[in-house]
């Protein structure tokens, strides 16, 4: 193992290569200056010693030089200096071997050495140590052997150098050496340690300078390494002093021995080192792999927990998967993923999250949310059944949906499917460009995650299921409870509006009467009596809606033309006394005012409806004043859209009614047309606006309200207007009145009786009044009996005794031909269902109108 410290060791021994190179350098280009100018003055340069080493053997130190230049330098030499440096140890080995290729031929190999201008043998073969170790010492593999080279060159330099620390002579007197000088082994010295610093990261020297247990050991090793040459060589030259041994053969055995035995040394603390090194980082691997897998699981263990505790915490299915992919995205290095939903009634899958991070890719590839993916034909149906799949090379895939992935940069997929049960309902999807990019643990983390998305989504479905329920059920109840606040309002509003019909009818009655028979009447009586007759029938529509407000508008209802600018003016003078007469008593003060439009706005409605609509609405306004303010009613005709023929546009008249009042809060706004719903406490019964929207429902107008706490309220009424440029005017008829005739009338209320009675009368009618219904059964039956039975019988519906119903039952089986009238204070639509056994001619409610009961009667006269 090679730690930081070593990386900073290295360049000093690197620096320590080089010195030693420009040393040798340095002293190759000294001695060939003298070699060339004065070769005499050679011999005496060293007193004592051997002459100076042959040219060649200059040469080869220079070129030894610049190969130690060159190997100092980064491994990554640029394609000329790993030339350059082949070459020079290519020349190196070539004049070293030629050298001893030579001295074969002269036979002085070994018998009497080299002459002192050749080459020594130990010279040729140090360096072809050097250039073999300088060819094959590239990689950590071959390091080793070009180190083993290197020492043992070091060990036959170690060798000399003893040698002459001991006695110069006998080195000379040795063949291996002759004839060697001293300069040539201090050159072998520098150029062998030189070249073994020169990559310090390779071979021994990194094991030597290393911080683990075995550098250690290598380098109490060292000592002995270094000091037994000279122990051995010293040993050798005291047995050739002795005359033990001869010197040739004593230096001879000196340096096989030492090389032997350096070698041997070397070996096995190389090989003691390299078990023991092996051995510890096989530990410290097995370690550092169980401590790495540990870490990563751990890490997964809380990306899922993460995920788990984000998921929970959700009750949206989109938002569900949105924060899984994005979890997803911050925690492992994902290319593209997505989460698809299953249908399996379209054997398809549907994309429904795409993560953030891969929405460019997943567009490449021609996939974004809702795009739909079929099963069949694309390699998905192994994981809509549950299995998860892992393609390491989706390229090779002939799918496709595979290929549209590998086509947009993707290499490796995983998907890893959701299911619910035994059912798979979706799919998690991952991608990465790299192929083969999924390990065993990722894929096993992804099958994790799907299983707790699962449990999350379905958990989800769920609580929306239960919420649905719950709403509808929430709904059903408040529809069933309106039904019964509507039936019993219903029921109440019966019993209301017979007494109230009842007890308006004499006096709508009358004021027909003196409207229709006194014609000396003047203006402003006529006036007075024109309003009161409005308001009771006013009053008689409200009170036959109150039952029925909800009920949509009959097709057969008639609309009149409408003027919203003169409704409003009669309105204001109608409701005049609430807001101006009753707020003055109470210290109060409001003010209407009015902005109508130029052109009056003409719709379709009816105009009773509409009045009680803006009353209702003003009446509201004047209660939320409770300081005074003011009123603006305000109509207009606006324009929304062309029509599908392009040739007119949707027009709406609009009539507003706004105020300075307290205003309402975003609550009440929502809830004040719900029925019986009032902030008025005591003072309201709730149900004046959803009476008005009722009305508007049944005008097809629609109601907008925009109001603040503090800035009063605004009410918006938007009704249609006809595509035509002008309303055909209603043509007024005159009235026809029907011929004299005899007829019964039937009322239990003496004062209708009497009222009704004297109108008729007025018409030259004989009527005959009678207040219980078995006394006017009794006088039926006996004008028939004496030859002058009734042309019309008129009868009430709600009587004592006998109902209106079974009085014209029993007059039907005395006279089928007579036509009865049937009058009811409920409304028509009580009266007239023939399913509750009303065998009546016609029904017409109460209070009567003049002229219905003209044109009815005039109908009889023409069915006798």
């Amino acid at each position: 193992m090679i730690y930081q410290d070593e990386f900073q060791t290295f360049p000093t021994l690197k620096k320590v290569s080089r010195i030693c190179a420009g040393l040798i350098f340095i002293w190759c280009l000294v001695s060939l200056t003298y070699l060339t100018f004065e070769p005499d003055n050679l011999t005496s340069l060293y007193p004592g010693l051997a002459p100076m080493p042959p040219v060649l053997t200059i040469i080869s130190f220079g070129l030894g030089s610049l190969v130690i230049g060159l190997l100092s330098f980064s491994e990554t030499q640029k394609p000329y200096q790993l030339l350059t440096l082949r070459a020079a140890a290519a020349i190196i080995l070539a004049i070293n071997l030629m050298a001893i290729a030579g001295q074969i031929v002269d036979g002085t190999l070994l018998a009497s050495g080299p002459k002192e201008e050749q080459i020594a043998l130990a010279t040729a073969v140090n360096f072809i140590f050097f250039a073999l170790a300088a060819f094959i010492g590239k990689t950590p593999h071959t390091g080793h052997a070009s180190a083993i080279l290197l020492l043992c060159g070091l060990t036959t330099t170690s060798l000399a150098l003893v040698g002459y620390a001991f006695d110069a002579e006998a080195v000379r007197r040795v063949t291996l050496f002759a004839p060697w000088s001293l300069p040539t082994a201090i050159c072998f010295a520098l150029l062998f340690c030189a070249a073994l610093f020169s990559r310090p990261q390779l071979g021994w020297t990194a094991r030597i300078v290393g911080r683990d247990s075995g550098s250690a050991a290598a380098r109490q090793f060292l000592p002995l390494v270094l000091i037994l040459p000279v122990v051995l060589s010293g040993t050798v030259l005291s047995l050739v002093e002795h005359g033990i041994i001869p010197v040739s053969f004593g230096f001879a055995a000196g340096a096989i021995i030492a090389a032997v035995v350096l070698g041997i040394i070397t070996y096995l603390v190389s090989r003691l080192l390299g078990i023991r090194e092996a051995g510890l980082l096989d530990e410290v691997v097995r370690r550092t792999q169980a401590e790495s897998s540990l870490l990563e699981q751990l890490e997964r263990l809380n990306l899922l927990n993460g995920i788990t505790q984000a998921i929970s915490e959700r009750q949206d299915i989109s938002s569900i998967y949105q924060v899984v992919l994005r979890k997803l995205e911050d925690n492992l290095p994902l290319d593209l993923a997505f989460i698809a939903q299953f249908d399996i009634a379209s054997n398809s899958i549907t994309i429904c999250n795409v993560s953030r991070n891969s929405v460019a890719l997943a567009r490449t590839a021609g996939l974004s949310e809702h795009t739909q993916i079929e099963i069949e034909g694309n390699g998905l149906s192994k994981c809509v059944q549950g299995r998860l799949i892992y393609e390491p090379k989706i390229a090779a895939l002939n799918f496709p949906f595979p290929q549209r992935l590998a086509h947009s940069g993707l290499g490796s997929l995983v998907m890893a499917p959701m299911t619910s049960g035994d059912e798979v309902f979706g799919i998690i999807v991952t991608g990465r460009i790299k192929p083969e990019a999924f390990s065993e643990a990722d894929c096993e983390f992804l099958s994790q995650l799907s299983e707790h998305v699962a449990v999350a989504t379905h958990q989800a479905q769920l609580l929306n299921n239960l919420q649905r329920a719950y709403d509808d059920m929430r709904d059903t109840q408040k529809s069933v409870m309106q039904h019964e606040r509507l039936r019993a309002l219903g029921q109440m509003a019966s019993g209301i509006a017979h007494d109230v019909n009842n007890a308006i009818s004499p006096i709508s009655i009358q004021t027909q009467s003196i409207m229709e028979f006194e014609k000396n009447l003047s203006a402003p009586v006529m006036t007075y009596l024109t309003m009161v007759n409005r308001q009771i029938n006013d009053v008689a529509a409200t009170i036959g809606r109150l039952r029925e407000f909800y009920r949509e508008r009959e097709t057969t209802t008639d609309l009149a033309p409408v003027d919203l600018n003169a409704l409003a003016k009669e309105v204001i003078e109608l409701s005049e006394a609430r807001w101006k007469d009753i707020a003055r008593r109470d210290g109060i003060t409001i003010t209407v005012q009015t902005e109508l439009a130029s052109t009056p706005p003409i719709i379709m409605g009816k105009d009773n409806e509409l009045r009680e609509v803006m009353v209702n609405l003003i009446f509201n306004a004047v209660d939320a004043m409770t300081d005074g303010g003011t009123i603006t009613i305000r109509t207009k005709v606006t324009e929304d859209g062309p029509t599908p023929d392009g040739l007119n546009h949707y027009r709406f008249a609009t009539l507003e009614i706004s105020d300075t009042g307290i205003g309402m809060d975003e609550n009440t706004v929502l809830r004040c047309m719900e029925p019986f719903y009032t902030t008025k406490g005591e003072r309201g019964t709730g149900l004046g606006l959803a009476m008005v929207h009722g009305i508007l429902k049944r005008h097809d107008a629609t109601i907008d309200i925009k109001s603040k706490q503090g800035e009063g309220a605004t009410f918006y009424l938007k009704f249609p207007l006809p595509l035509a440029a002008t309303i055909p005017e209603r043509k007024t008829e005159t009235q026809q009145k029907p011929d004299a005739m005899r007829l019964l009338m039937i009322d239990d209320d003496p004062y209708v009786l009497e009222a009704l009675v004297a109108m008729l009368e007025m018409d030259k009618h004989i009527v005959t009044g009678i207040i219980d219904a078995r006394d006017g059964l009794n006088a039926f039956k006996t004008a028939l009996e004496e030859g002058q039975p009734f042309d019309v019988v008129i009868t009430d519906l709600g009587m004592p005794y006998l109902d209106g119903n079974q009085v014209t039952h029993a007059i039907k089986e005395m006279s089928a031909s007579t036509p009865v009238i049937l009058l009811t204070g409920w409304g028509q639509r009580q009266g007239g269902d023939r399913n509750n056994e009303n065998e009546a001619d016609f029904v017409l409610g109460k209070p009567p109108q003049l002229r219905k009961l003209r044109d009815t009667l005039i109908r009889c006269k023409q069915s006798a």
